[in-house]
């Protein structure tokens, strides 16, 4: 989808929809619920069928401008690995796919979020983590309280990729991010945002601002970069912390024409 209203993403592409829910973030999807207004929910959970996306999505992506930020897998997880055989084929089938993308189309920075990073080197090519990951394809995870904060985290960290993010969306509690964390070379980006939509769960300014501060801490300086401060209705209550608009990101990307 070109344009996409994510704030920290220019476009969004998905190999394929459907997904499983894994915890607590998971409660109020809003992938899932365009799933139902649109399919009736048929390519979600464990027995939803996972519908591989046409090659039209793809050939939109070779008309983005250098350095365009593309946000893989709002509509799906690109490293689930589905309990059916059937939506295995389609998951590796289309997996493969994005992996020729992110090598024909240099010039774009791929984000890859996923809340399985675990399973991360177990599924990409194997040449990028035995060589060289590519410099286009970045690589984060949801984290939404602590206990996935702590679950995630080790395995993201043991990924090469040029830059590692954390996307902490919805912040559900508070999250302490240790120091061994955030230098520089661990995680290089990190994502805040409260839950939006009908039933959002409230988020505490101070946990956005501790996780802020820590990122900005002398001697660490991650970029921050808060998305929404979310509720209902989410463009009322704006994304202003604290007098200003956080919007920082990572220098390493893909490769200019």
């Amino acid at each position: 989808m070109k344009n996409t209203a994510i704030e920290w993403a220019d476009h969004t592409y998905n190999p394929w929809w459907g997904c499983t829910k894994v915890s607590a973030g998971c409660k109020h999807c809003y992938a899932e619920a365009i799933d139902k207004r649109f399919h009736r929910g048929s390519h979600w959970g464990p027995e939803g069928v996972r519908k591989a996306c046409d090659a039209r999505h793809s050939i939109e992506l070779t008309g983005l401008k250098p350095g365009s930020r593309v946000f893989v897998g709002s509509m799906c997880d690109v490293f689930e690995m589905p309990e059916s055989h059937a939506n295995r084929q389609v998951v590796e089938r289309q997996r493969q796919y994005l992996w020729g993308l992110t090598r024909s189309l240099k010039h774009l920075t791929f984000m890859l979020l996923t809340k399985r990073p675990e399973n991360i080197l177990y599924q990409v090519p194997r040449e990028w983590y035995l060589a060289q990951w590519p410099a286009n394809v970045w690589v984060g995870t949801s984290v939404e309280n602590q206990e996935t904060a702590e679950l995630r985290i080790p395995h993201l960290l043991k990924v090469p990729a040029p830059v590692r993010f954390l996307s902490i969306e919805p912040l559900l509690e508070e999250v302490i991010l240790h120091s061994w964390w955030l230098f520089p070379m661990d995680i290089n980006w990190v994502i805040v945002g409260g839950e939006s939509g009908p039933g959002a769960r409230p988020m505490h300014p101070d946990w956005v601002r501790r996780i802020r501060d820590e990122c900005t801490a002398p001697g660490i300086n991650v970029p921050f970069f808060f998305k929404q401060w979310g509720g209902v209705q989410k463009h009322k209550a704006g994304r202003v912390l604290d007098g200003r608009t956080w919007d920082e990101l990572p220098t390493v990307g893909a490769e200019c024409a």
